[in-house]
């Protein structure tokens, strides 16, 4: 689901009022074990044993089609790393418009993973192409 700001932002945006859009080409992918919230304020990051947020660019993002204009996916694999320990449950990933920053401002909206995981130390994390959808229909 995309957030209320990013949502408001759109619609100043479409209909020419005043806002903060553009938002910056840079967008990071991060991960949660419990659900973000409409506003990501309940976002519960993995803390140390190798995790970190990974870092976008518009190129990592597929262009909406004419068929499917309100769907966008990763066009290119998003890797975590191996994590060095356990990371916990994963449910969910989200995305915001800055690297560390979590605040209701940043964010930019999430979704529950298809398939929970549990990573531990040697496994590698990562999302294949098409597996991260952004959706405008996120309700």
């Amino acid at each position: 689901m995309y957030s209320n700001i990013l949502r408001r932002d759109v619609q100043r945006h479409i209909w020419g009022k005043a806002g903060s859009l553009p938002l910056g080409t840079n967008f990071w992918v991060t991960l949660s074990t419990a659900d973000p919230g409409q506003n990501g304020q309940s976002i519960a990051e993995p803390v140390g044993n190798g995790y970190a947020a990974v870092a976008t660019v518009p190129a990592d993002w597929s262009d909406p089609s004419l068929a499917n204009p309100s769907v966008m996916n990763n066009a290119n694999i998003v890797d975590f790393g191996t994590a060095t320990g356990p990371w916990g449950l994963l449910t969910h990933y989200a995305v915001w418009n800055h690297a560390t920053l979590r605040a209701e401002a940043n964010f930019m909206g999430q979704k529950a993973l298809t398939t929970s995981m549990s990573p531990v130390a040697t496994n590698p994390v990562s999302f294949p192409i098409g597996a991260i959808v952004i959706n405008l229909l996120w309700v």
